[in-house]
């Protein structure tokens, strides 16, 4: 689950984000030291909903991400993943984007994978409805030294679809975490960088920078904060969208 408040205005437009984030989460602490698990996640669930609604009135956009996968591993090495993911815009009011994708990667020596995968995107854009077919692959690389670990994903998609021309996106994202968490959360900073370019044209056409904080509540629930700049190319210039959100995973 994804909270995800966008505002082309700046900063200072998620005060309000920052208000309700810090209230909510004074009682979430409380809270979570008087219920079991599966307690705690349903409550974990409600405060990020509520968040989310109370940030909403004056940000530019609020969407909410939920994305299930189930995975597992077959043949010692090899990842077999499949799900969808739905998002809402328009301040969470409007479901606008359905993805189905089903992939395998192959685990190699040295943190080194592999792997190939297919997704169907129905998206509705201002002409109506889209449906785009995308096969893709994909090479990850990873690593850890003492102080940080790295993650490098390296993505080649072919998008296609009815009436329209089929072209080939470059995806590159690179993120550095760091080992050592602070606190009994176990808090732990990141940073990641991805761009994106249309292979077709030769030009990249968005990038995004991403900081922010994870830390696990439980064995199975990690929680991510992060601030994200994000721009994009068009016909005249690069504007910028300021993106604050909160996700929630929950492995079962």
């Amino acid at each position: 689950f994804e909270s995800y408040h966008r505002s082309p205005k700046g900063l200072t437009q998620f005060r309000p984000f920052f208000i309700s984030t810090c209230e909510s989460c004074k009682l979430l602490f409380i809270w979570m030291s008087l219920m079991n698990f599966r307690i705690r996640s349903i409550v974990l669930v409600a405060v990020l909903v509520f968040v989310s609604r109370a940030a909403t009135a004056e940000l530019g956009d609020n969407q909410v991400w939920s994305t299930v996968t189930i995975s597992k591993r077959v043949y010692e090495r090899f990842d077999v993943r499949v799900g969808p993911e739905l998002q809402w815009a328009e301040n969470a009011s409007m479901h606008y984007l359905t993805q189905h994708e089903i992939g395998v990667d192959y685990n190699m020596n040295n943190g080194i994978r592999p792997g190939i995968a297919f997704k169907r995107i129905i998206e509705k854009e201002q002409e109506g409805t889209v449906i785009y077919d995308v096969p893709f692959f994909e090479l990850k690389l990873g690593g850890t030294t003492k102080w940080i670990s790295f993650d490098v994903r390296n993505r080649i998609e072919l998008f296609t679809a009815k009436a329209l021309d089929p072209f080939y996106r470059f995806r590159q994202r690179v993120k550095i975490t760091t080992v050592r968490g602070l606190g009994t959360l176990n808090v732990r900073p990141f940073f990641s960088e991805e761009y994106f370019a249309i292979l077709n044209h030769g030009e990249f056409n968005k990038n995004r920078i991403n900081i922010g904080a994870m830390f696990n509540l439980d064995f199975v629930a990690k929680v991510e904060i992060y601030y994200l700049l994000q721009t994009r190319k068009t016909p005249t210039n690069w504007p910028s969208d300021h993106v604050m959100g909160a996700n929630l995973n929950l492995y079962l």
